[in-house]
């Protein structure tokens, strides 16, 4: 007797779909996730429609009001025919200290948990999530001891709300590190607190550097993956989900003569940096002379180049310069990467930001990542002495 069952490969991708790239007009080059997200849809464990913010207790609104907008029931229910939960993120347009004190009262916060519920049932989606990312960037760190005893509160409040419904409640933030440490994280999101009522923590782990810094990775390992075993000290693996860029920045690192009137202001040094798509990398990648280094430290890819102009200055006379850049992405070796830290941890996958603007490559490392977490092959032989017995005789069986 011989046994063997493959499973199939493990869903580990997750991420953020936009609305106005949910179904973009590819005729004038737009992106369309939902076409990605059903091509590959068996990777796919869930997908974070960026759709909702709050502005009061009672009101959430569309977050993204275009002529374009879309029914969100159609990719809801497309997205829940292909086995893929729908978990709209909600972010907060709130003033300085608004939300705080809408969660601090506990009247305002029963009406916040009551409409982002009503959101939830009466849009069939398959449960909510929370990006409140104004505790971080906006509200004073003073704030932030009041702002975590009223944010655990309003988690489980909303929790209880969610799962007496079947609902799921996914938590998306930035970094936190060990509080032992003496190192600055962002601890008012409390994930030791927090844990038990969440589904989901989507750790937010990009933007170490960023279009107004100096050059660097967008999202080192080196510099998330402290993070990440703090995590596992409190919220179960498979809840979490490992914020991955497939963006990057081109930045300016040194202009070298006089740059004629047509040059681009993105080619001067006073500018910020310009953001580069993983899918549309290659236009780096090609450039003159540039050169391609993948860093394995920071699981990213690092590209340097210098481009030339010539042309006439603002009087008339011929001129020219050359502009050095320092350009820094995640690439598909990066992703692979990040899904080995999901393999080596046993998490629940990568929350990419944001889903369109990822390259086929990328999905593809992951998809072996998934392949092998998913495939579990068992094999057994046994050989028996006899094969037909007599009630009270007995056999040998011998197997691996």
């Amino acid at each position: 007797q011989s046994v063997a069952q493959d499973k199939a490969l493990r869903k580990i991708f997750s991420g953020w779909m936009t609305d106005y790239s949910t179904y973009g007009d590819t005729s004038r080059g737009q992106i369309q996730a939902m076409d990605y997200v059903v091509k590959n849809a068996e990777m796919f464990s869930q997908i974070l429609p960026f759709w909702y913010s709050i502005t009061s207790a009672s009101k959430i609104k569309d977050k993204y009001i275009t002529q374009n907008s879309i029914d969100k029931a159609i990719p809801t229910s497309t997205l829940q025919s292909l086995g893929i939960k729908a978990l709209p993120t909600i972010t907060d347009s709130t003033k300085e200290g608004e939300l705080s004190k809408i969660l601090g009262n506990d009247a305002d916060r029963a009406t916040l948990v009551k409409t982002i519920t009503d959101l939830v049932i009466t849009n069939k989606f398959d449960g909510i999530d929370l990006n409140f990312e104004g505790f971080a960037y906006v509200d004073k760190i003073a704030t932030w001891p009041t702002i975590k005893t009223r944010w655990v509160k309003f988690v489980s409040d909303l929790s209880v709300a969610l799962h007496s419904k079947n609902k799921l409640l996914s938590v998306t933030t930035p970094y936190l590190l060990d509080p032992a440490t003496g190192k600055k994280g962002y601890y008012h999101y409390a994930w030791p607190e927090i844990s038990s009522y969440i589904d989901r923590l989507n750790i937010m782990f990009y933007d170490y550097h960023k279009y107004d810094t100096a050059p660097g990775p967008i999202g080192p390992i080196s510099w998330f993956e402290p993070s990440l075993i703090y995590a596992l000290k409190h919220v179960a693996p498979y809840k979490i989900y490992i914020g991955t860029p497939n963006y990057g920045y081109n930045w300016v690192t040194k202009v070298t003569g006089i740059c004629p009137t047509n040059t681009p202001n993105s080619e001067k040094k006073t500018s910020n940096a310009a953001i580069i798509h993983q899918s549309r990398a290659k236009a780096i990648l090609d450039k003159p002379g540039a050169v391609a280094t993948y860093n394995e430290k920071f699981g990213e890819t690092n590209v340097l180049y210098t481009a030339e102009f010539n042309g006439v200055n603002t009087a008339g006379a011929p001129t020219s310069c050359k502009v050095n850049h320092s350009a820094w992405f995640v690439d598909a070796r990066g992703y692979f990467a990040r899904a080995k830290l999901v393999e080596k941890y046993q998490l629940g996958g990568i929350s990419e930001w944001e889903i369109g603007y990822g390259d086929n490559f990328a999905i593809e490392e992951v998809k072996k990542v998934a392949i092998a977490m998913g495939q579990d092959k068992v094999v057994g032989e046994v050989a028996a002495s006899s094969n037909n017995l007599i009630y009270g005789e007995s056999a040998t069986f011998n197997g691996k």
